[in-house]
């Protein structure tokens, strides 16, 4: 009977490593006899190593952060070159309306205009002393005016075509 027991022991173990092996179980003896592929691991870093790591990391870093600032500088340049410009056309335009608006009051065909001239001065010298040449005849004074806002708007249309590219 001793015998017939051993013998079902010895059966049943078997039976139940069998099912083991298809459920992915394996028993310790089989485990510990067959080596299982072990992910490698990294030997450990030195102080030294850790060290150069931390150093190239933080160079890395104050490069990009050098960059950035650089990328930011040139952004800020550009908008302040938009502004200045924006600034300009802004003076030009109201010189414009003021060119337009005198050009209104010269009327008639009169040799000399009673409201306006042009002046010619050597901003050097203080009071009337410093004038070179005062025009005052509408025709000219007209042309004058005209020629100037012209240009104007050459300038304008110039700025515009720079601010939007």
């Amino acid at each position: 009977m001793a015998k017939k027991a051993n013998a079902e022991k010895a059966q049943n173990a078997a039976a139940n490593e069998a099912a083991a092996k298809e459920n992915g179980v394996i028993n310790n003896e089989a485990a510990q006899a067959t080596p299982t592929a072990e992910p490698a691991t990294e030997q450990p870093q030195t102080v030294g190593e850790v060290v150069k790591n931390i150093l190239d990391k933080e160079a890395e870093t104050r490069r990009e952060i050098e960059r950035r600032q650089a990328e930011l500088d040139k952004r800020l340049e550009d908008l302040e070159r938009m502004k200045e410009l924006c600034n300009h056309r802004q003076k030009f335009i109201e010189t414009d309306k003021a060119l337009e608006k005198a050009l209104g009051r010269l009327d008639g065909d009169e040799f000399t205009n009673p409201h306006f001239r042009i002046l010619l001065k050597d901003v050097e010298q203080y009071g009337d002393k410093g004038e070179v040449v005062a025009i005052s005849n509408t025709d000219l004074i007209r042309e004058f005016v005209l020629m100037l806002r012209s240009k104007i708007a050459a300038k304008v249309e110039e700025i515009e075509t720079e601010l939007m590219s």
